[in-house]
């Protein structure tokens, strides 16, 4: 899964998440969001993300990516 991203995205999106910045991923495929932030967070083993981890947001819930604290 993590060969959607590259070697390189995959790297700045670990650091990213180990650095508890905001996380969004975005594909045309809803099929591979899962399996890519799934990887993310086992690749994170063993710390653990702390904050809402929600792999597939409904348009209707679009308002949560303006919070505050990291997702």
């Amino acid at each position: 899964s993590l060969r959607l991203l590259g070697h390189v995205a995959t790297v700045d999106v670990l650091c990213c998440a180990l650095a508890e910045r905001k996380l969004l991923l975005h594909s045309s495929n809803l099929a591979n969001i899962t399996p890519v932030a799934e990887a993310i967070t086992s690749l994170m083993y063993p710390l653990q993300w702390s904050h809402a981890y929600v792999p597939i947001l409904p348009r209707i819930m679009m308002e949560i990516i303006e919070a505050p604290q990291p997702y």
